[in-house]
């Protein structure tokens, strides 16, 4: 089936899959692309405020718009959002759409309901996250869990993150789901990212990412701090931003005197001018915290950020990748646990060549999480199932 007219939906706040997908079907010169971005309400200090839509063609933004409707409770804020879905993909790309793409389960029905009626051929539900609890509210919850189930079970196929979250789906309805499949977080290898040993700094660790203490940016910051005396011109480089934990982890470095050590870069937009930044550290650091419920359920981005710019990675043992990176020595894994993450990451600053070796094989195991080639495989795997 050739994709000529497609809509891709999701909640915005940083560039990430639905975004990745938009550029490789530009890639493909698909005819017309609608791409409907809404506010993600889960992180206060989101930058987008407003639902926005773009269309291109033939590879080239041609006309955007957006829509403001003010602040607005939750759950209002998502039935706002599913209308100007529904509305926009009726209204904005004339004749029927080939692919709907919506990520996470409200966009997602939106496509099943265009689906019904006739406007979209096939329906990919793209499941970024899956959290059992998403809502303080067990009736919301429950209704939030039911049109995920109706996702699951109506879309053309279920493109999920990570396999933990088709086992917790059947867990929770004692069911299986038809048409699912494991799609991870990839990048777009560049070969420019991988720079020569020459341009990386021997003593700077990179943090990519939201800042939340779930995501072990605390431990990494302390690992810092023990390491100072040792190392003195050890750095770790944080790249993000965050809501009131970014306040208390500001005052803590304050605090302690280790502003000369940790350096806030703040969000930087350009995804490959932030690849560009941290290609230049010596490790990445993916310290989550596995007892918080978030973890264990999905794919960390931000590891392939660093595998595709050559940096190594140092990890807890809280998603399948983690192993992989060890066989392949492309990183190391870790228990959450300050000694030994001091331990390891001193070891590894003091063997040149080891680091040397862990680059080249990141990048190299990179390659097999290029964005090119896992939604080549995704989509040729979803349109076999809809021809069957």
């Amino acid at each position: 089936m050739t994709i000529k007219k497609a809509i891709i939906v999701c909640h915005d706040i940083v560039a990430g899959p639905p975004h990745a997908l938009r550029d490789y079907l530009r890639g493909e010169k698909t005819e017309e692309i609608l791409f409907i971005g809404h506010p993600n309400m889960s992180v206060a200090a989101n930058a987008i405020k407003n639902s926005y839509a773009r269309i291109y063609r033939q590879g080239t933004e041609s006309r955007s718009f957006e829509a403001s409707t003010g602040k607005l409770p939750e759950v209002l804020s998502y039935i706002k959002d599913s209308l100007l879905t529904f509305v926009w993909s009726l209204a904005k790309i004339r004749g029927k759409i080939d692919l709907f793409v919506g990520t996470g389960n409200l966009n997602a029905f939106i496509g099943l309901i265009l689906k019904r009626i006739g406007k979209v051929d096939t329906v990919i539900y793209y499941v970024i996250d899956f959290i059992p609890k998403r809502f303080r509210n067990p009736l919301l919850n429950k209704l939030y869990h039911t049109i995920e189930k109706w996702c699951a079970q109506y879309a053309s196929c279920t493109w999920n993150y990570a396999p933990a979250m088709i086992r917790e789906r059947e867990r929770m309805w004692q069911r299986s789901f038809p048409h699912q499949m494991v799609t991870p977080h990839g990048i777009f290898v560049r070969q420019e990212n991988f720079l020569p040993r020459s341009s990386v700094h021997d003593c700077e660790l990179v943090y990519m990412g939201f800042i939340h203490k779930f995501q072990g940016i605390m431990l990494a910051i302390t690992a810092v701090e023990a390491l100072r005396s040792e190392f003195k011109n050890i750095k770790l480089l944080i790249i993000g931003k965050g809501d009131a934990d970014e306040a208390s982890i500001r005052e803590y470095v304050r605090l302690h005197e280790l502003s000369a050590h940790i350096e806030f870069a703040g969000f930087i937009a350009d995804t490959h001018a932030m690849e560009q930044i941290v290609a230049h550290a010596v490790l990445g650091m993916a310290l989550y915290d596995p007892a918080h419920p978030f973890i264990g359920n999905t794919d960390p981005g931000k590891v392939k950020t660093y595998l595709g710019c050559g940096v190594p990675v140092i990890m807890t043992d809280c998603a399948p990748i983690a192993q992989k990176i060890s066989a392949q020595q492309a990183g190391f894994i870790v228990p959450f646990d300050l000694d030994i993450v001091v331990k390891n990451i001193r070891t590894y600053l003091s063997q040149p060549d080891r680091i040397q070796l862990y680059r080249t094989n990141a990048f190299q195991m990179a390659r097999s999480y290029d964005w090119n080639h896992i939604f080549t495989e995704a989509l040729s795997v979803t349109m076999q199932q809809e021809q069957r």
